[in-house]
């Protein structure tokens, strides 16, 4: 099969568009011919080798990146009960032993895997599984937000920012939206957020008067920086803040407040939550450009630069 590898981890230079073996399944796993593969920030992290140092790995070359995929299914394991082959399906995926999604096939358990759902394509099919399960994780079982309550979210027009906020409106609350430039505010407003601001060269008072808000019960940050830690300052008194492992580090210190740092550690029962908030809560995912598999290197220098979702 046709795959986008590395020989070795470092630059973007590194990627390679070659043949490769096509992976075999084992007994539990289903093999996808992948239609579109999702592409994110931390694909960047896992070039470079960040998560063989981070976690203590000897990965082997060539190397796959990758974490999710949408496609079809073209053959399932001996003890695969759920799905069939011609099945449409989302797969997620880190770190896998057989190599990510970055390739025309990917081997996957089938408890990372389920169906695609009617309401989305299958670009935005490739594409939820990273951010969504990252925000579900961190909007449900994190901060564990309740109907009516105040939720800050810093960097929403990001790819975890943008399904975090959704979540977040879906289950009742007032979501004050902090983006990036004013396309990350248009698409927001387009999502039904009325409070969100550009955050770009505002301070902490210009941003509380035009929210017209002085606290809140809970935090939710994609970043940190000078401007996130202010902001952890008006949360409010046993309020709770969560943000995902791996965003600069929140230095904001208050022992009435729970600074909740996070990892996705997803699963099959996280997995199967989050596809049944897709099915209900019709959520609306921004791919803001799509590249062929031969054209990882642009694709990998584009998320260096501006983009919303």
């Amino acid at each position: 099969m046709k795959a986008l590898v590395l020989k070795m981890f470092g630059s973007a230079r590194n990627l390679q568009y070659t043949d490769i073996k096509k992976p075999e399944i084992e007994d539990n796993e289903v093999l996808i011919k992948l239609h579109y593969s999702g592409i994110g920030q931390w694909d960047i992290f896992e070039r470079e080798g960040g998560y063989d140092k981070l976690l203590n790995m000897k990965s082997s070359f060539p190397y796959i990146l990758g974490s999710e995929g949408s496609g079809t299914i073209v053959s399932v394991g001996k003890k695969v009960e759920k799905f069939h082959v011609g099945d449409q399906v989302i797969g997620v995926n880190f770190l896998s032993k057989n190599g990510g999604f970055y390739a025309e096939y990917s081997a996957v358990p089938e408890t990372s895997v389920y169906l695609k759902p009617n309401n989305l394509s299958e670009i935005e099919a490739s594409s939820i599984s990273g951010v969504g399960l990252t925000a579900y994780r961190g909007i449900v079982d994190v901060l564990k937000v309740k109907n009516n309550e105040s939720v800050l979210i810093f960097g929403a027009s990001g790819g975890v920012g943008l399904i975090a906020t959704q979540i977040a409106k879906s289950l009742g609350c007032h979501v004050y939206a902090i983006a990036s430039h004013q396309d990350g505010v248009d698409y927001l407003r387009k999502l039904g957020v009325e409070h969100v601001v550009d955050g770009r060269n505002s301070d902490l008072n210009s941003l509380l008067k035009k929210f017209n808000q002085e606290c809140f019960d809970s935090a939710f940050f994609t970043a940190g920086g000078e401007l996130a830690d202010l902001l952890c300052s008006k949360v409010k008194n046993k309020g709770r803040i969560a943000y995902p492992m791996g965003i600069s580090e929140l230095s904001y210190e208050n022992s009435n407040v729970e600074l909740l740092g996070y990892y996705a550690d997803i699963d099959e029962n996280l997995i199967k939550r989050f596809e049944r908030w897709i099915y209900v809560a019709n959520p609306k995912i921004n791919v803001e450009q799509v590249f062929e598999l031969n054209d990882g290197i642009n694709a990998h220098k584009r998320l260096e630069e501006h983009y919303v979702g």
